[in-house]
């Protein structure tokens, strides 16, 4: 996930499908440095990516500037203008009800119900959360019924595999953004923070 001094705005996740394998696929993290550091329309960019998405392992890509949002998966292979509201995105299409997305779009809503303009630290307790959800509940992405345990909270901890960056980014209505990533070297570890703060160009 990135943002510039124009706001342009890019951020993307993995599509979670354990019998996917493609040899030698695109990085799909370039896709987000390609478009920050491009100048063109969020949805000219998408149907950039069109002839090549079936390069690429499962995505869910949004794209952005001050006037506009756009959500694509190659899965779902829809080009979603999105109008402002809450939305929630994990491993699987926007707005998919995984317990931990269900959670942590709750507790947002509430986190702004509460305050105008909540700080950082409110956000990364909502990222903290380590509530296993229940058997009932987990969906099935093909990994087995352990693995879904272990990847069913939105900070994901095991011996071998969890959760290294959290990430908040804010912005007022003013353009003054603020983004505050805190990383893990290994489960329990407090984590190294960096905060940068600017102010949209042109605002």
């Amino acid at each position: 996930m990135g943002m510039t001094r124009t706001g342009r705005f890019g951020a993307v996740t993995n599509f979670r499908d354990r019998t996917e394998s493609r040899e030698h696929p695109l990085s799909r993290g370039l896709m987000v440095k390609t478009y920050l550091t491009g100048e063109g329309k969020p949805e000219d960019f998408i149907k950039e990516i069109l002839p090549r998405e079936q390069r690429y392992n499962g995505f869910n890509l949004i794209v952005g500037d001050p006037s506009s949002f756009i959500y694509y998966s190659n899965r779902s292979r829809d080009m979603t203008p999105l109008k402002p509201g809450v939305y929630g995105l994990s491993n699987h299409l926007l707005d998919t009800p995984w317990p931990k997305v269900t959670r942590s779009r709750r507790a947002f809503i509430q986190t702004l119900e509460e305050s105008d303009f909540p700080g950082p630290e409110r956000f990364f307790e909502i990222l903290s959360d380590r509530t296993i959800a229940g058997d009932e509940e987990l969906p099935d992405t093909g990994f087995g019924i352990e693995w879904e345990r272990i990847l069913s909270s939105p900070f994901i901890v095991s011996p071998t595999y969890g959760t290294r960056a959290s990430t908040v980014l804010l912005q007022d209505s003013k353009g003054h953004v603020t983004f505050v990533e805190k990383t893990f070297a290994e489960p329990g570890d407090p984590g190294t923070t960096i905060r940068h703060e600017f102010t949209l160009i042109g605002r």
